[in-house]
This record gives C-alpha cells, structure tokens and sequence, in this order.
C-alpha cells in the first residue's frame, strides 16, 4: 500500500511518521473547491531523520499552497522558483544544517516535499492548500465533493505491519463553506454523519458543513453531494482579486441539445500539375484527416481539375462503411483530371453544403493560392458563421500576407507548404480549428482582446523573432477551445481580464451553441478561481492550444518555445501554481534572504524508441484504428506488437480484469489501452500533432466502455506496461553489458535472442485467443 502524508527512509523502507491531529477547511464555490489541510505529526524516532511530505493529486487538483512549522518556532512558507533553481539551493541550506523545504511534483499523481533533518520529540506542522474542479454525480444531478482517506488515515503502513497510532489523538475538524448560483436544496453525506447550516447571514445561496461525530480518522473517504435550484441551467461567476487587481469569469457550461455535429468537405486538386510528390503527400495528408474526423460528423471529398466530381452526392455520416470507401480513394488517387480550375468546384461544394450545422471547406492545391483571396471577397455573403473555408497551398514560395485576409474573408485561414516540406502536420492542425472552434464566447462589452495602443507606437522593439507574433492580449479565455459537449454535460471555461477591464453582466456565446447567461450579481473575492483559470491557462500554453497560439492575428505564425515558457512562468509565479517549469522551494525565514538562482543538473532518460519513430510507423499503426476511435484485438493489431517485440499482454489484461472485473469488452478494452499508451510513450515525442485527434478519439472511446475514473487508471497500467517493455527490449541489454567485456556481450546478446524468439514463437501459436498469450 502507498504511503502518503510525513515519512521517512530507514533501510530503504518507506516509514510513516504518526499523525496527532487533522483540520480541514474546504470552500467550494459551483464546481470548484480550495482546500486546506492542516495535519499535525509528532517524531517518534530515536535518532535525527530527515523527512519528506508525500501528497497524491490527479489531474483535477492544482497545489497552491505549501508551509511546515517545526515546534511552533520555525516557520518556513513555500515559493515558487523555475525548476533549475530549487535542488542545488535544498541540498546547500540541509548541508547547513537550515529547514529547507524542496517541493516537487514527483509524477503526475505525486506531489513530494523533502523536509529538512527532524529530531525525536519535534512536532510538525504541514498545511497544504489546493484548488479542484468539482465533478457532477454520476447518478444524479447533483455535485459531488470527495476528501480522500489518506489525509487522516487511521494508521501508518510499513509492509506488513500495521503502526497504531491512537495515542495523543485529536478529533478531526472539518469545516466545508459552500456557495452556489441559486437556492440550495439539498445537502447529503452518504459516508458520514454530518451538521448543515443553510442560509449563512440570510442568503439561501450559502451554506456550512460540519461533522455530526466525532471520529479522529478517516476510516473511508468523506463524500458530499449538493443540489441547488437551476443546476442544470449554465452560470457565471466573476471573482476579483486584490492582490493582482483583477477579475476573473468562471462559466459553466450546460448543453440542452448536441448541436456539435458539423459537415467537413474535402476538395483535393488533382490536376496534372500535382502528379508525382504533391499528390502522393495530398493523399497522404487526406488519409491522416480521414482518420481523425469525430465519430458524428458529416463528411464528402471532391476531386478537381479541368473536371470535379464528389465522393458521396452529398455529404454522409462519418461510418466504417464511409470511411473505407474515403480510404479506399485517398490510397489510389492520381493526378489525371487535366487543368485547376478551382471556382467551379468551390461553388459547387457551397451550394451543395448542409444547412443544418456548420460546414468548414478544405482545400488542398498548388494552384496560386492568392486567387482564392479574390474568390472568398467576392463571395463573403456565403461565408458565413456556419461556413468556413480552410486552403492548403503547395507552393515555392510562401506569401504570408494573403493568411490574414483569407481568414478574415473565409471565417477559416491559408497554410502554405513547400515541395520540400510535409503538410500532414498543418492539415490536422486545420481539422482540429475547424471541429473545435464552433462557439465563440462575448465576455466583455468592449472588445478589450486587442491593445488600444497603435502598431508600431512601443518604446523599445521586440526581438526579431518575436517582432511578427501579437502578444498584448487582453481576455484569456481557457480552454481556448470548446470541445464538443454532450447533453446536460457539464463544462466550466475561464476568462481572465486584464486590469481595469469588467466583464460584461451578460456572457454571449455564439456559434453551433447559442446562449445568453447572467452574470452572478455578487462578486467573489480571493483567488481560487483565478488559480484554476491559471492552471488551464497553462494547460493550453503547454498543448499550443493557448490564447496565444490561436489568437486571430496568430494564425499560421509559429509561437516559440522560449515566450511560451515565459507566460507560464509568469502565471505560476503570480498564482504559486507548480508546473513542469516550476516547483516550491521554502527556506527557513531566518535564511530567506539569502535565496538565489542555482542552476540544477537533472538526468532525464527517454525511451529510444521515441527517436527511432517514423511517420510511416504512424500510418501503419492508425489504419488499425476502427472509425469509432476503438482498438479492435485483430491478429493484425497483435502482430504489430509482436513485431516491436512487445508482448505478453495476458499479465495487463489480469490487472486490467482487477480494477473493472470480467466483462465482454475486456480484449477492446486490453487493446484500445495498450494503443493510446503506445501512442503517448512511442509517438508522442515526435507525431504528436498528427496522431492528436486520433488518440482523443480513442481515449473518448474507452471512457464510453470505462467510465472516466477506470479510464485513467488502465491507461495508467497501460503505459507502465509499455514503458517496461519499451525500455527492457533495448535499454535492458545496454544497461547489463555496458560491465561486460566484448566477447561475453557477444555470447550474452545471442543467447537473449535466441530466448526471446523462443517465447515469441510460443506466443503467435496463442493468437487464436491472445487474451490468455
């Protein structure tokens, strides 16, 4: 069992320090909560120990807070530094003999703190402070707050034995505050006894939570479920912040009907001027789009050059019938329909489009790419909101300054690649523009996303590789993009203001949804809610999905890593957030003053397969992938592994068949699992753009079957399995003969071959049912 909360190391066991006493204050406001929790420990041990504070998170929780006070005297408080700045700076004030606090995020699930040196009799005190997104109940319509077991565990864990520590103990304090858009109507705890106090100071919209017993642990996790009246209408808070004197919009998001649906046309040049390496990588670009369309989209492809004709006489849902009958074109196109003549076809997809959802047109062509700017002028009353047209131009040179006006005529924008270049990567980046950006969000009554101020009118000019990229935004939204919501799902988007900007008092959206919604009369004060937009503000920073990245004057210019980096810095320092740039270190207030910027080596190890990728593994492996984003268990799905020498999956599936039991989907399951970890861990490194699309649809696959909760917990299985394997195929022979001399490694490497094709040999005879190879 994991061991969480105050430990420490003795003879490379995991020990944990006994718990005195647990406070916990939660503050939930609509779907997100601050907690804070404050545990007391008390050091048994002998001898002098050094500590370290282990707390698991998951993708949901942001850790903001951090401070340890050591017999009431030594109080140190966490602050955010870079990454390279914190564990030279640890070990030198430890050495020292200085309470130094490094915290890290040790995984994903684990956020670790080492403590200073801790002697027997001295108490500790950790508060730690998170913010969270609340998630609805699965069961009803109801929200539901949990408070993992963990944080007040009723004992401490070493192997086997079982520490009591019930000596000293006192009851636990729990103190919830709660908030909402409207009446509060109910209020249950279906794992503990609970006290509710409705209408603090009059308001029906708040009320308090205490515990109606008195237990010093606890035994399971503290579940509350809350309801208020409109709960399934969308909402809007704004929280103003004094420190940074700012405001921030919390909306959440409630679909009545799935109006997501959207009709994608392809028109694919194959006049004789794309014969030979254009129209092999058009085709190669479709079959990628092909592959990554959504599940419920309307889709057609049309052929053109002194001719066109279509696919489908009109656009048909996306099928496995549909899609192999696309594949089937897109792998044997060629390029014989004589002359580009491209209006006609353009017309003809236009006044052929669907009128009941919103239709985005690609063009794919080396045609002079600067005529469809005139065509899309003249034709802009077609270009409406629910129409779009997106061009992909093979060119030999590139005449950046038609993107601007092509996006402003055709709601859509113009890339352009050379014969040199690949376009698989910018075609799925238009794909991914055009199925998930159908709403757009009206936050404040002025447009403040732009500055007042008038080109070229700054002080001091910007480096040369910045001087072309637009970066005084005023309203970040987060996520930038809305993906496609479901009915009655619920989704909360972020949008923080600069200073001196109020949002408006009704929120507008705009596109495939359609929804005016009120701003909440009362402004919250604080910062959770700027700290939650922050952290999905850096999300999308990290995914090039940001603000920054697509913002309008943006489009088509590549945003360099070094300004990405410089925004979430900035963010996780204004909100104490830890990121993969940044960790907490805290330092004695005695020696505070004496902080400073020293660099950090830290060994990092990549798999080698990352660097052996190719994007023609890429293709191969998609075409496995079924339409409906699933991972079938075909003889040809294992071969492929086989053939990478990745194998035994029986061992997966029995840990698979542990977490969700037997069920009839369990070779899906154990399939579409082992897939979406092969793409994370082998493919991601160098293909994640064009394999994007292809990996959420097959996550959204294996929720349907899964659930979210057992989702993250197979692919984590899933991509511990293939890391093992990964690394053992290759990694394991160098890290073994690296000691040996050469003649042995020769003799060495031999008989592990031989052994290895032993088992594979004994394993393809179990394909027939490879559940149990």
């Amino acid at each position: 069992m994991q061991i969480h909360g105050l430990c420490f190391m003795l003879e490379q066991k995991v020990n944990p320090i006994p718990l005195q006493n647990v406070v916990i204050e939660a503050n939930i406001v609509d779907m997100i909560a601050e907690v804070a929790i404050i545990q007391t420990y008390k050091i048994a041990e002998k001898n002098t120990i050094e500590a370290f504070y282990k707390f698991p998170i998951n993708e949901a929780i942001t850790v903001c807070g951090f401070e340890a006070e050591i017999d009431g005297r030594s109080k140190v408080k966490g602050f955010v530094r870079e990454e390279n700045e914190n564990v030279d700076q640890y070990t030198e004030e430890a050495r020292q003999g200085h309470g130094a606090y490094l915290i890290e995020s040790g995984s994903n699930e684990v956020f670790q703190c080492f403590v200073g040196h801790i002697s027997i009799g001295q108490t500790v005190v950790i508060r730690i402070t998170y913010v969270a997104e609340l998630k609805q109940d699965s069961e009803s319509e109801k929200i539901r707050f949990v408070l993992p077991n963990f944080i007040a565990m009723r004992y401490g864990y070493n192997d086997e034995k079982i520490i009591n520590t019930d000596a000293d103990v006192n009851y636990l304090d729990l103190k919830i505050t709660c908030q909402m858009a409207s009446i509060i109507q109910h209020i249950e705890s279906p794992s503990y006894k609970i006290s509710t106090e409705m209408s603090i100071d009059g308001n029906p919209k708040i009320f308090k939570i205490t515990l109606d017993e008195q237990i010093t642990y606890l035994e399971k996790d503290f579940i509350l479920v809350f309801k208020s009246e409109d709960l399934d209408q969308s909402r809007a808070f704004v929280e103003y912040n004094p420190e940074t004197e700012t405001n921030c919009v919390m909306l959440t998001l409630v679909p009545k009907s799935t109006l997501n649906t959207t009709e994608l046309i392809f028109v694919i040049d194959r006049s004789g001027s794309m014969s030979d390496g254009p129209m092999k990588r058009a085709a190669q670009a479709l079959e990628l789009l092909l592959r990554s369309l959504p599940e419920d989209c309307y889709f057609n492809i049309i052929s053109f050059g002194s001719r066109y004709d279509s696919l489908f006489p009109k656009s048909q849902l996306y099928s496995e019938t549909n899609l192999s009958k696309a594949l089937n074109l897109a792998q044997t196109m060629t390029s014989n329909y004589g002359g580009t003549e491209i209006f006609r076809v353009l017309n003809w997809a236009f006044e052929n489009s669907r009128n009941d959802m919103p239709t985005s047109v690609f063009l794919i062509t080396d045609d002079e790419v600067r005529k469809i700017d005139q065509y899309t002028s003249e034709n802009e009353e077609k270009m409406n909101d629910d129409l779009r047209l997106f061009a992909l131009g093979i060119v030999h040179s590139v005449p950046h300054n038609l993107i601007e006006s092509i996006a402003r005529a055709g709601k859509g924008y113009a890339q352009f690649v050379t014969n040199n270049e690949r376009m698989d990567k910018k075609a799925i980046e238009m794909l991914k523009n055009a199925v998930k950006s159908p709403i757009k969000i009206t936050w404040t009554d002025a447009d403040a996303s732009e500055s007042t101020e008038k080109e070229g009118s700054e002080v001091e000019s910007p480096p040369p590789q910045l001087s072309n990229i637009f970066t005084d935004i005023k309203i970040q939204q987060a996520p930038y993009f809305i993906p496609p919501l479901r009915n009655g799902e619920r989704f909360v988007v972020y949008c923080m203001l600069e200073k001196s900007i109020e949002p408006c008092k009704v929120i507008t959206l705009n596109g495939s949804m359609k929804l005016d919604i009120s701003l909440d009369p009362a402004t919250l004060q604080g910062s959770k809610i700027h700290k939650l937009a922050a952290r999905k503000l850096i999300q999308d920073l990290e995914n090039g999905e940001s603000f920054l990245h697509r913002h309008p004057k943006n489009v088509g210019k590549h945003i360099i890593n070094s300004l990405t980096k410089e925004y979430i810095v900035n963010l996780v320092r204004t909100f104490n957030l830890v990121s993969k740039h940044t960790g907490f270190i805290a330092i004695d207030n005695k020696v505070l003053s004496r902080a400073q910027i020293i660099s950090q080596k830290r060994e990092i190890t990549h798999s080698s397969v990352n660097s052996e990728s190719k994007i023609e593994d890429l293709f191969e492996f998609l075409g496995l992938q079924s339409f409906d984003g699933l991972f079938l268990p075909t003889k040809s799905f294992y071969d492929f592994f086989i053939k990478k020498k990745l194998n035994d999956f029986a061992k997966l599936k029995r840990e698979i068949e542990k977490e969700i039991g037997e069920v009839k989907e369990i070779e899906q399951i154990l399939t579409t699992s082992i897939a979406i970890a092969y793409l994370e861990v082998a493919m991601f490194e160098n293909f994640k753009d064009e394999c994007k699309m292809c990996h959420e649809k097959a996550v959204n696959a294996l929720k349907k079957i899964v659930g979210e909760e057992k989702e993250k917990i197979i692919l984590g299985k899933a991509k511990e399995w293939i890391k093992f394997r990964l690394n053992d195929s290759v990694g394991w022979v160098c890290r073994i003969t690296r000691f040996m001399p050469v003649a042995i490694c020769g003799l060495f490497i031999i008989g592990l071959l031989l052994r290895r094709g032993v088992k594979q040999a004994t394993f393809i005879t179990s394909l027939k049912n490879p559940g149990r190879g």
